[in-house]
């Protein structure tokens, strides 16, 4: 498990942890601040296609007003929402930005690669931000819960519903993702195949000889005529 220091000052606290690939279960979970909830939902890939449904603490028996969570799977919550964990929340709800364990961490904030796309590349990762902590031993709490938390989520074993679900949903977007992949490498293909017939049209229409122009053009009506009656083959079959 390797920490990386993202922000640490006298406002602010935030730690993020690589965790290994193999000593966690699949899953992606978020408490987050009401002020922070909507930001993660719609910035967080991980967030927005395992859980994007934002509820109160309050509904897992936690008395807060200002905290939300997103969980994928409901015996991850019950798990990390012991009383250890609930003690810490409403000690600290003031300072919570947000929590985010996921094994589908992507910060690829590219806009030419598509959402799909950037969850081919990802990584697990547990990020813990905090604001306001009022001093050295504060901060030092903030980092000992995190590190505690992610010692217990070692030994938490899914059930096997909730297993099967996880299984599931990471199935899902593998599909997704080959499917994408799939229909880029034929765009690939048809730009390279529009381009070749751009150049050979550009070179008939500087070739001299009409005979060689006209069987040229018979070519095309050709490939035109069959491409319209493919077009109207798969409508059809559309429409059945």
């Amino acid at each position: 498990m390797a920490l990386t220091l993202l922000k640490a000052s006298k406002d602010s606290l935030t730690l993020r942890f690589a965790l290994a690939q193999d000593g966690y279960e699949n899953f992606v979970f978020c408490i987050a601040h009401r002020t922070q909830a909507a930001k993660l939902v719609r910035d967080m890939i991980d967030i927005n296609t395992f859980c994007p449904k934002r509820k109160p603490l309050s509904q897992h028996g936690i008395d807060s007003e200002k905290l939300l969570v997103m969980s994928e799977l409901s015996d991850v919550i019950s798990f990390i929402l012991d009383q250890k964990t609930a003690n810490f929340l409403k000690k600290y709800e003031r300072s919570i930005n947000y929590i985010h364990i996921t094994d589908h961490y992507s910060n690829d904030r590219s806009e030419d690669v598509s959402p799909m796309q950037k969850l081919a590349h990802i990584k697990r990762i547990a990020t813990f931000s905090f604001s306001f902590p009022k001093d050295a031993e504060e901060r030092s709490e903030f980092i000992l819960f995190s590190l505690s938390l992610l010692d217990r989520l070692r030994r938490f074993k899914l059930a096997r519903d909730s297993k099967q679900k996880s299984d599931k949903n990471r199935q899902r977007i593998t599909e997704y993702i080959q499917k994408a992949a799939f229909a880029l490498r034929q765009e690939a293909v048809q730009a390279k195949k529009e381009e070749m017939r751009r150049l050979e049209k550009e070179q008939m229409y500087k070739e001299e000889d009409p005979e060689k122009q006209r069987r040229w053009e018979l070519k095309e009506a050709k490939r035109e005529q069959k491409k319209s009656k493919l077009r109207v083959k798969q409508l059809r079959v559309k429409s059945m």
